[in-house]
């Protein structure tokens, strides 16, 4: 089975799945989260240690209704924790995001 079968099989076909079910939000970004983390690593040229402004740039060009660099770096610190091969317990109280995260809607990427 060729790479690109195997993203297909593993992630493509599941994903649309979970798109599809109303429920499915939280297994999606539990899955899309750490994909998306690898392609933004590509994209900005960090491919190991820690994420700059390149990642987050990247990362706005995806998802500008984040608005700034540091609202994107605050998400990414609060979401990114708690998928998997991550530390759960590094992840923030709700009550200490600063830029009102919890309250942004409609976080869609951009075409």
């Amino acid at each position: 089975m060729a790479n690109i079968d195997n993203y297909r099989s593993w992630f493509k076909e599941p994903i649309e799945r979970l798109y599809a079910d109303g429920h499915g939000g939280f297994a999606l970004l539990i899955l899309i989260i750490p994909l998306l983390e690898r392609y933004l690593r590509e994209k900005s040229g960090v491919h190991e240690g820690n994420l700059n402004d390149g990642f987050y740039d990247e990362f706005l060009k995806l998802f500008p209704k984040l608005g700034t660099r540091d609202v994107a770096k605050e998400f990414w610190q609060v979401y990114r924790p708690a998928t998997p091969s991550n530390d759960v317990q590094g992840l923030p109280e709700r009550n200490q995001c600063s830029s009102g995260l919890e309250s942004r809607r409609n976080l869609t990427p951009s075409p």
